[in-house]
């Protein structure tokens, strides 16, 4: 379903609404189509969008792609399962998101990517939680890792995000779409920190490679038919099957 100002309208818009915003893409080098690829007899991006819907802060969530053909079959996804959806720039990503954005004029925006099938809801509510405290421009749990990767939330002010657009000047700070806010110096940011001690392990829990889809599949078939499952029910899993760790546990 694309954006347009009925289905704004139907999105119940508010001058506090959080928006989530799903980037994705089906142009992997690693994995082709990873968005749509199933699991537990879903396409992974259906899980993320329920995972990110679950987070209590979230009022909507959209997601975001390119207008590219070969982004068609996600379009095509959004249509069937009456979800949101933005086309815009393949490459300047920033421009992009602030168009996602736009018609909402959120409060602010969670920024969470399509292939990361284990983001937890209390994790995202975590983080806006911190945000809505402290009103710094930027509040994510990705400055300083201390979650497994794939558990990755940011919440940018859309003032900022719109401030972001005008000055970023590089390939780089448009391709990647929060690093003139993190990196240029002229944005207040903040990190929020895990409360579990990973034991200086590395967790890899996005999708990138067929190991990693192993993985995920895997821990999905563990906890069938439930797929509401925690980050911290994972890292149990985990403690009881040591060897989960060596599928994809390399940096």
């Amino acid at each position: 379903m694309v954006a347009t100002s009925a289905t704004l309208q139907r999105a119940g818009r508010s001058d506090s609404m959080i928006l989530g915003v799903i980037q994705a893409g089906m142009d992997s080098s690693r994995l082709p189509g990873t968005p749509l690829i199933d699991i537990a007899g879903k396409p992974m991006l259906a899980h993320v969008v329920e995972r990110l819907q679950a987070a209590r802060h979230v009022d909507q969530v959209i997601i975001s792609i390119s207008r590219n053909t070969s982004d068609d079959p996600i379009a095509d996804f959004c249509e069937a399962n009456n979800v949101l959806c933005f086309r815009g720039s393949e490459n300047h990503l920033l421009d992009r998101f602030c168009r996602t954005a736009k018609p909402y004029q959120p409060e602010a925006v969670v920024r969470v990517t399509a292939n990361c099938p284990l983001l937890d809801p209390e994790v995202v509510d975590d983080v806006v939680d911190t945000w809505q405290l402290e009103r710094d421009d930027y509040v994510s749990n990705t400055l300083h890792f201390t979650y497994p990767n794939g558990l990755e939330v940011e919440v940018i002010a859309y003032p900022v995000l719109e401030t972001a657009r005008r000055e970023a000047s590089t390939p780089s700070e448009r391709e990647h779409v929060t690093s003139f806010i993190t990196q240029s110096g002229k944005f207040s940011t903040r990190n929020v920190s895990s409360n579990i001690d990973l034991g200086g392990k590395y967790y890899r829990w996005t999708v990138e490679q067929e190991e990693d889809l192993e993985l995920v599949r895997r821990i999905y078939q563990y906890f069938a038919p439930r797929s509401d499952f925690t980050w911290h029910e994972v890292m149990d899993l985990y403690a009881q099957q040591p060897g989960l760790h060596d599928m994809n546990g390399h940096q």
